[in-house]
């Protein structure tokens, strides 16, 4: 907002849902008045899965009309709409099993163009996809055609300095974790007969295998393990018992 980046246009999905459950466990603000706050053009759309395509386009091109602030469009969703019971508007629709996902791709996934027989949905929408890029790389080369030799910048074009710069960068941490491991495997080697439990804890703390064994002295109060609307995504605690309904190859 700040620097009224107008070309950027955002999508919130606020289906009021998370992966334990309803947001307003621990979530209760207006996302658009925050972003309001930002210096962003805030709009919505109040029924996000019914929406014509009439009404997106609206929005969408009265998004792209701006030209001093970003654009965020709120979207009234239901997650897993169309699922049926037991899923639609829960968190379980976050990773539940569809039994009805075909036909969920072709009701959802089905933009202008698509066919609802033949080749996938998804190949058609990857597809569809490609086009759009084709189409833009064709207009940026126009683009520099038309400025008459003088330099003007693409959309989407990345500057061959700019990208080396970056590039320059992950080189650099590639070489930076390099040496970091030769460091370990050099402390390893040196403590291993000296300090071996030590050595033995810090590689297994350093393959995330295990919470220490003092880690009730850290912590005053551990999550419940038996609120059954948090779903299980922790480390295993070496010597605490497993009450989950998970095998420990998934915690």
């Amino acid at each position: 907002g700040h620097l009224k980046l107008h070309k950027l246009i955002a999508f919130y999905d606020d289906n009021e849902t998370t992966i334990d459950g309803k947001t307003n466990l621990a979530f209760s603000e207006d996302v658009g008045a925050r972003f309001a706050a930002y210096n962003w053009n805030v709009l919505r759309i109040e029924d996000g899965n019914q929406c014509p395509s009439t009404l997106y386009e609206k929005v969408v091109q009265e998004a792209k009309s701006q030209r001093e602030k970003p654009t965020i469009v709120v979207m009234k969703t239901i997650i897993g709409c169309g699922a049926g019971r037991g899923l639609e508007g829960t968190s379980k629709a976050h990773g539940g099993t569809f039994s009805n996902i075909e036909d969920l791709r072709a009701k959802w996934h089905s933009p202008k163009g698509l066919r609802s027989s033949g080749d996938s949905v998804d190949a058609q929408v990857a597809s569809l996809v490609q086009r759009e890029l084709d189409g833009l790389a064709l207009s940026a080369v126009a683009s520099e055609s038309d400025a008459g030799g003088e330099t003007v910048l693409p959309k989407f074009h990345v500057p061959q300095p700019v990208m080396k710069k970056f590039r320059d960068f992950g080189t650099r941490g590639d070489s930076k974790a390099d040496e970091w491991e030769e460091m370990l495997l050099r402390y390893y080697s040196e403590f291993k007969d000296k300090e071996p439990d030590l050595v033995r804890d810090l590689s297994e703390r350093m393959q995330g295998k295990y919470l220490t064994d003092d880690w009730h002295a850290s912590i005053n109060q551990y999550l419940n393990k038996h609120n059954e609307m948090i779903k299980s995504s922790l480390r295993t605690l070496r010597n605490e018992p497993d009450e989950a309904d998970e095998p420990d190859a998934m915690r």
